[in-house]
């Protein structure tokens, strides 16, 4: 078959269709609180050798590693790794959210080491959303929240095209917060077109409240 048999939006278009069925790679997290070092001495490995995938998703204590993952861009995350001092305080503020997530998920879970978790979050990545964590460092960030964690609410996976405004910090909290019931939970937060971070309202419920006016 003569590939000039075919015009160029041919082309493209099964170029397109076969990266879909090939699909990317992607590097996954797990939410086990007790792998919390381990990933990041591979999130730090896969750095050094500029191996780190596009795309970078976590669960629970999965969450916090990825989520400073994709909040830094290539060159910084090489410098911040290559510098000859160790970032020890770096190390602090992840230890510190590791803890609280741990903390979270033991019978003795408090509210205090909820807004430990957000806070020390807050320090590690600030008040980026999704979208914006996407436009600065170029690589999708991926959160899994069960639905015990939701309320009412199903299962949700949060990236920048199906939560772009959400503020990052919150949906980690979500995501390594205990089943819904055991104690005041967090709420997912976004950042409205003031800049202000706001409760976030799920779609299901913004129809209903639509439904009742």
């Amino acid at each position: 078959m003569n590939p000039e048999e075919f015009t160029l939006e041919e082309k493209l278009t099964c170029m397109m269709e076969t990266r879909q069925n090939f699909g990317r790679t992607a590097l996954v997290f797990s939410g086990n609180v007790a792998f919390g070092t381990f990933h990041t001495s591979v999130f730090r490995t896969l750095v050094e050798h500029q191996l780190l995938p596009s795309i970078v998703v976590g669960a629970n204590v999965g969450a916090i590693v990825s989520s400073f993952a994709t909040t830094r861009t290539s060159a910084e995350l090489q410098y911040f790794f290559d510098h000859p001092a160790p970032p020890m305080q770096f190390y602090e503020k992840m230890c510190a959210a590791y803890v609280a997530a741990y903390r979270l998920s033991t019978q003795d879970a408090s509210t205090y080491e909820i807004e430990k978790l957000q806070q020390s979050m807050q320090d590690l990545i600030g008040d980026l959303t999704f979208e914006e964590a996407f436009e600065l460092s170029g690589r999708v960030l991926g959160i899994s929240i069960p639905a015990c964690r939701l309320g009412n609410q199903p299962s949700q996976f949060l990236n920048y095209l199906t939560s772009p405004h959400v503020v990052i910090w919150s949906a980690v909290a979500v995501s390594c917060a205990p089943p819904v019931g055991l104690l005041t939970f967090p709420e997912l937060m976004i950042k409205n077109q003031a800049g202000e971070i706001v409760h976030y309202l799920p779609p299901t419920k913004v129809r209903d409240s639509h439904h009742y006016m």
